[in-house]
């Protein structure tokens, strides 16, 4: 997406790749989602997609790709961004290939000012939820926690919030479902959920850390659903 490398070969090999119902391939150059005008949320960059397939059995229904973004700025005015998240949102494809906002405003932004999602959010991984008609996205965020020696924003959390439109509105609970402990690191972040029909047993979220050294991955398990 918007702000790749300029080597070429770096390039050739993110060329999207899109299986078709067919089975054949087609491909196209990337990027496939630019940032957009200035004065608009994502103008500065757009990143991190999860892309959703169309529901089998449901006539009509478009790729989704959820992704992160800003205008170079955060909610909060006095805090300078050291990463690309900011807010998310949603665009729709009818063959992966070509992509549409499917609005010109977020689907979701931080929190109101003193929750623990209140500066920056970015969407991490979204299911589809067994009745097939709702959405359930684990997004990573912070707020303006102080730590020492540390940027605001940077003590991130994971959080959970479900959708009943297919994306377009987010209902957020109000607390994260996962923080890291000291022994991790800074922050909790960046999860990827496996849900039971793919683990043969209890949801799994695979997340990383950074600790002032050294990037490590952690693992965590539910036995409530994913909540």
């Amino acid at each position: 997406l918007g702000g790749l490398p300029a080597c070429p070969a770096l390039r050739e090999m993110l060329s999207a790749l899109v299986a078709t119902s067919t089975g054949t391939v087609a491909t196209r150059t990337l990027p496939v989602l630019q940032p957009s005008a200035a004065g608009r949320w994502d103008s500065s960059n757009v990143a991190s997609p999860v892309v959703l397939l169309p529901r089998e059995g449901v006539a009509g229904d478009p790729w989704r790709m959820f992704y992160y973004g800003s205008d170079g700025t955060w909610s909060d005015a006095a805090a300078t961004p050291f990463l690309p998240t900011g807010k998310c949102g949603l665009a729709t494809s009818a063959d992966g290939l070509t992509w549409t906002r499917a609005t010109d405003e977020c689907v979701f932004a931080p929190g109101e000012r003193g929750a623990w999602d209140s500066l920056h959010v970015g969407v991490g991984d979204v299911h589809w939820n067994e009745d097939g008609r709702s959405l359930t996205m684990y997004y990573l965020a912070a707020g303006d926690e102080a730590v020492d020696g540390a940027p605001a924003g940077i003590r991130m959390r994971i959080g959970r919030a479900t959708s009943e439109d297919g994306g377009l509105s987010w209902a957020r609970e109000p607390e994260p479902v996962v923080s890291a402990d000291a022994a991790e690191g800074l922050f909790a972040s960046w999860p990827r959920v496996l849900p039971p029909a793919l683990t043969g047993g209890p949801w799994r979220m695979l997340y990383h850390s950074f600790d002032g050294r050294r990037w490590r991955a952690f693992s965590c398990r539910s036995d409530d659903g994913g909540a």
